[in-house]
């Protein structure tokens, strides 16, 4: 039983702390939800003592909008409300009104003015204005009672200059520069009348910013006389009305620029007086999509957007389209010049461009460089770091006039430069061969003219881009025999190079890092020389070359496939046969190569495209005349193709894709 009632005080306690904390918790949250608004209180009014029928203005804070839920008194006697907002009431003083405080009723809020309010009937009082709006300069009638020949007029607090007595129940007065809306002031004897009406100076606007934008971006109009009232505003770009304003004060409003709003002016208007800006606003046009990104000479392309002038021009790059299929204020199409190059399309409207974007055009060779940076012949090429390196073959006359290094074309600044030198203790040759693996080049074979000997090379080589100077080469372990225009690839990793009836592979990381050349004993190599090999995927494309069987050459096509170490010889032949050797490249899956042919009487060069899943050629374009000169060569830089003379003249190839 002590147990029991030891236990009983405390389980009541601690049930009752958490119910505590619930009601405490309660309690204070109903408080702070119950809390009131803002109370509302006068601040001041004015004038200080005035006659019956006058206008009096009550300012403070927390009234009502509407105007029906404040109640005012003067010394307990109901006056009628003119106009209300949260911060000013406009009241009449009522008949039979006596000196005491001016009281606010709201709800259940009721609040006095500080001072009394004094009854006046000598005071001055305003009846009428006429008119109640106008332009600086305007003549306004003021009539009422009680005026003095020393009377002054005030609008919106700016002193009338020019005050005309007519009698003591009329005045004139001229609107003077700088006035500003709102009641109309007139003082006699040192009492003071206000308007019951607010005059309305006409609105100016003296600027607007910015003075471009697109539709649906907000502006700020800049003047005077605008009304604080959203909607007293009435703003137009030029006949185009403006859906929203968002923000409105005496000198500055805020609007977002209309759906087709056109190259001009911007209007504000209030209570019928209009204000028109000196400068032109300009619409600028918006460019929503762009399609499409790439394609041939003769292709459409299609802006889609707002605000597309029938006056705006178009460009692809420097050529201005004249000629159209579609043109509306959202959407514009015109075919791809015959002429135009790979460059940016935009829109020009009104001294502003918009871009729409970058287009390529494709299938075409497009002049990258030409600036000649000495020649190359029977070189050989190879890409690291997304530039081009062309190097050995020989110079300008004799083709013993070996080239004893590289030069270096940068696709960024289309600009050659001097590469690396080759080291004394390795020939310079022709027709070798090269390929890069594991971010170095192995290059060798080939073959040097010594007076007027040939001699075929089998030496092999490293190059390293990271090194400099002859530390930057190593010697390798000699291929098994002489070995003259190869081809050279990796497939997965792994380094070949194949020459007339062969295919070795190479290890350079074997022997000690000399390398070992393993002969893959494929059957079926062709017996030809100066072929060009290609990789497409995880084989070998081998294409032309001079035929040591026929002895000219061919137009046939193999492919090498490591996986199995077969060859397939059944492929589609291209369609012409080439009469020198013809550079490859892949891009996208497909083979390309540069073929030299003759077309009737006329000699050409031409690229054709291989498409391995259809089996099938395309001839797409003739190159320019300068690769007449042979000894042409071609790579792919981060998805680019560029195609290069001997001289050092490039262009960029731009395929269908």
């Amino acid at each position: 039983m002590q147990i029991k009632s030891i236990l009983r005080p405390r389980a009541r306690l601690l049930f009752t702390l958490p119910v505590i904390g619930l009601l405490l918790a309660l309690v204070i949250g109903c408080h702070k939800k119950d809390k009131p608004a803002q109370d509302p209180g006068i601040t001041s009014f004015s004038p200080a003592e005035a006659a019956e029928g006058a206008t009096i203005v009550i300012k403070g804070v927390a009234f009502s909008s509407d105007k029906s839920q404040n109640t005012v008194k003067f010394n307990g006697t109901p006056a009628t409300i003119n106009t209300a907002t949260a911060t000013e009431l406009s009241v009449t003083v009522p008949e039979d009104a006596t000196t005491g405080k001016i009281t606010v009723t709201i709800g259940d809020k009721v609040v006095a003015s500080a001072t009394d309010f004094k009854v006046n009937p000598t005071a001055p009082i305003i009846s009428n204005l006429i008119p109640e709006k106008g332009d600086i300069g305007l003549l306004v009638e003021i009539t009422g009672n009680r005026f003095t020949v020393n009377s002054k007029v005030y609008f919106g607090g700016i002193a009338a200059t020019e005050v005309t007595f007519v009698s003591k129940t009329k005045l004139t007065a001229k609107v003077p520069a700088g006035a500003l809306n709102g009641k109309v002031k007139v003082t006699a004897s040192s009492l003071e009348a206000l308007s019951m009406a607010d005059f309305w100076v006409k609105p100016t606007i003296t600027g607007f910013t910015p003075d471009k934008a697109t539709e649906g971006d907000v502006i700020e109009i800049s003047g005077t006389n605008f009304s604080t009232v959203l909607t007293d505003n009435a703003v137009r770009f030029g006949s185009i009305a403006a859906t929203e304003i968002t923000e409105a004060t005496a000198t500055k409003l805020k609007v977002k620029v209309p759906a087709a709003a056109p190259f001009d002016k911007i209007s504000v208007t209030i209570k019928g007086q209009e204000a028109i800006s000196a400068e032109k606003f300009t619409i600028l046009p918006s460019i929503t999509a762009f399609s499409p990104d790439h394609g041939p000479r003769g292709s459409q392309v299609s802006l889609t957007g707002k605000n597309f002038l029938a006056t705006a021009e178009v460009w692809f790059g420097p050529l201005q389209i004249t000629s159209f299929t579609e043109r509306t204020p959202t959407s514009i199409k015109f075919d791809v010049p015959p002429t135009a190059l790979t460059g940016k399309v935009v829109i020009k409207q009104v001294g502003n461009t918009v871009e729409g974007g970058w287009f390529t055009v494709t299938n075409l060779m497009e002049l990258r460089n030409n600036m000649e940076y000495g020649h190359y012949r029977d070189n050989i090429s190879f890409v690291h770091n997304n530039k081009i390196y062309v190097g050995l073959g020989y110079g300008n006359g004799s083709n013993t006039n070996h080239n004893p290094g590289f030069r270096v074309f940068d696709p960024a600044s289309n600009t050659w430069s001097a590469g690396p030198v080759l080291p004394s203790t390795m020939l310079p040759r022709n027709n070798g061969t090269a390929a890069v693996l594991n971010g170095k080049l192995y290059v060798g074979a080939g073959s040097n003219w010594m007076g007027s000997t040939l001699n075929y090379l089998n030496d092999w080589w490293q190059y390293d881009p990271a090194q400099t100077g002859d530390a930057a080469w190593k010697k390798m372990n000699d291929a098994p025999y002489q070995l003259d225009a190869t081809g050279t690839f990796t497939i997965n990793g792994v380094l070949y190079t194949a020459r007339s009836q062969s295919i070795y592979q190479f290890d350079p990381a074997a022997a000690a890092g000399m390398g070992t050349f393993t002969n893959k004993a494929v059957a079926g190599v062709p017996y030809i020389e100066k072929a060009t090999t290609v990789v497409i995927g995880n084989d070998l494309y081998w294409f032309g070359g001079y035929s040591k069987t026929t002895f000219s050459w061919t137009n046939k096509l193999y492919k090498y496939s490591p996986a199995t170490n077969s060859i397939t010889s059944n492929l589609a032949d291209c369609p012409v046969s080439p009469y020198t050797e013809s550079p490859g490249f892949t891009i996208n899956g497909k083979l390309y190569v540069l073929v030299a042919e003759i077309v009737g009487t006329i000699s050409q060069v031409n690229l054709y495209e291989y498409d391995p899943a259809t089996n099938s050629w395309s001839k797409m374009l003739t190159l320019p005349n300068t690769f007449m000169s042979g000894n042409y060569n071609a790579a792919v830089v981060a998805g680019k193709i560029y195609a290069w003379t001997p001289e050092g003249i490039v262009y960029r190839y731009n395929p269908n894709y």
